[in-house]
């Protein structure tokens, strides 16, 4: 068979997948899982075998739509800025109304395992593992999200970060800096919750990231940073010094540097990088290292 031939076979499946694809969005837009379950049905079984990765990602959305429920709870503070503030009969302030999001874990579990099959068929689908990565977060799994970051940034080097997206686009023009962008968001994720604990998460996909990319700067400020939490001045010290090695214009990196000296005791050598910050051309950085030599001296 000619490869035109083929290329005809191929594209009433593609056309159709597109077709179901659009129909279950735009239920799922409606909130419509009756619908849904529908076209995922009739979905599969028009498919070969396997489906497209466009039908898991579906698939998987509709499970994690029926696994999360939003719950409406009233508290004396203001958990977020979108809370309701309410009010008595005098305009006072009662409390708050904010809403809280719960999941299922078995119809998590059954989200992330459609996942799992569709990522056997299409390893290469970007789309996919950040899919799985967002539910573990979203359901603070910490170790499996973890461990499936880990897992993504070993896969990535091992195809030179060739990614595919939606409809096995490419993922990015510039997929290393790109891909490495996103796990910069991940560790964030991980270093906002405020949980110590979670430096050891952060820590093991900012030495996953070094160990490819031993050169890559965010990660070991990312690594300085798990050891100024847990207040292990001289590991942060050392990656710091790594990290100005080969950026020294980053005014982060000599902050961060300046404060574990700080901490350390050693205030000569962190007055030295406050100077240094207060050479910048950035007025804020240069007021912030006047007041810190400031507090040096009153120290």
């Amino acid at each position: 068979m000619n490869k035109l031939l083929l290329l005809a076979f191929a594209l009433p499946q593609f056309l159709l997948a597109q077709d179901f694809q659009s129909q279950f969005y735009q239920a799922l837009n409606e909130k419509d899982s009756i619908k849904q379950l529908e076209v995922l049905e009739n979905w599969k079984a028009s498919s070969p075998v396997p489906p497209a990765a466009e039908y898991y990602a579906a698939a998987f959305n509709y499970h994690v739509n029926l696994a999360r429920t939003e719950l409406l709870e009233i508290s004396p503070e203001a958990a977020s800025d979108e809370a309701m503030t309410i009010l008595d009969s005098n305009g006072n302030v009662e409390g708050y109304i904010h809403s809280r999001i719960s999941y299922d874990e078995a119809k998590v579990l059954e989200a992330i395992n459609l996942l799992d099959e569709g990522l056997d068929h299409y390893p290469n689908r970007l789309d996919l593992r950040f899919g799985k990565i967002y539910v573990l977060g979203q359901t603070q799994n910490w170790g499996r999200f973890t461990s499936a970051i880990l897992n993504t940034i070993d896969y990535s080097v091992e195809i030179d970060n060739q990614w595919l997206w939606e409809h096995n686009s490419d993922f990015s023009p510039t997929p290393q800096e790109d891909f490495l962008g996103s796990m910069q968001d991940y560790q964030l994720q991980l270093y906002n919750t405020e949980e110590d604990s979670l430096m050891a998460n952060m820590r093991a996909i900012a030495n996953k990231i070094l160990e490819h990319y031993p050169d890559h700067t965010v990660s070991l400020s990312n690594l300085a940073l798990t050891y100024m939490v847990e207040e292990k001045w001289d590991q942060a010290i050392a990656s710091l010094d790594k990290a100005r090695s080969l950026d020294e214009a980053d005014m982060v990196i000599v902050a961060n540097l300046a404060h574990s000296y700080r901490m350390k005791g050693d205030t000569n050598k962190a007055r030295e990088y406050y100077l240094i910050m207060r050479e910048s051309d950035d007025l804020e950085i240069v007021d912030f290292a006047e007041y810190m030599l400031e507090q040096l001296e009153a120290e």
